[in-house]
């Protein structure tokens, strides 16, 4: 059984990259034709981070940890949740 767990996640770590990769092409293939349409809301900046680096903690291998350091009391601001998503999911993916 935690053969096949791990197998498990493997795979479903796969489906997700692979699902970035379609959404990446498809967000530059609208970024080149001018359609991309920027929709700021309200976001508590290191909680959104501290999210994404949970979620990409969890597809990285063992060999790699994420740490992810910030100030309390970070001011909330207004951010395109999608495009801010996509640009720090790339990058912290691509370091690891």
């Amino acid at each position: 059984p935690e053969k096949q767990h791990k197998h498990l996640q493997r795979m479903q770590s796969a489906v997700k990259h692979l699902t970035r990769l379609v959404n990446d092409v498809l967000f530059l293939s609208k970024t080149e034709l001018d359609k991309v349409d920027l929709t700021p809301v309200p976001l508590k900046l290191a909680e959104f981070c501290r999210e994404i680096v949970e979620e990409l903690q969890l597809t990285a291998t063992n060999r790699h940890t994420l740490q992810f350091n910030y100030q309390e009391n970070c001011p909330e601001r207004e951010w395109d949740e999608r495009v801010l998503r996509q640009i720090l999911t790339n990058l912290l993916s691509n370091a690891i």
